[in-house]
């Protein structure tokens, strides 16, 4: 029960990590290119915040992700050579 909770929750957080960050880094750059022409306008600054915020979760998930993927890529690497007969 609590394996399928955990991969529901894995699932709606870090599925297409990748289109979601370029996505989220996209509209922060939308907001603030809106926010030049109507420098005055607090609601701009105050989405710009928020989506700067989710800009950098999502970028420091995708850069933690591929991080552990290339370890574990490593790790397996070494364990297969390992086994290999010499």
């Amino acid at each position: 029960m609590f394996k399928q909770v955990l991969r529901a929750f894995n699932f709606k957080e870090f599925s297409n990590i990748s289109l979601r960050a370029k996505e989220a880094t996209k509209e922060l750059e939308e907001l603030q290119t809106k926010a030049d022409k109507d420098v005055g306008n607090v609601a701009i600054q105050e989405q710009i915040n928020v989506m700067r915020e989710k800009a950098e979760y999502l970028t420091n998930s995708e850069k933690d992700y591929f991080s552990q993927k290339a370890g574990l890529k490593h790790l397996i690497g070494r364990w297969v050579d390992y086994l290999r007969p010499r």
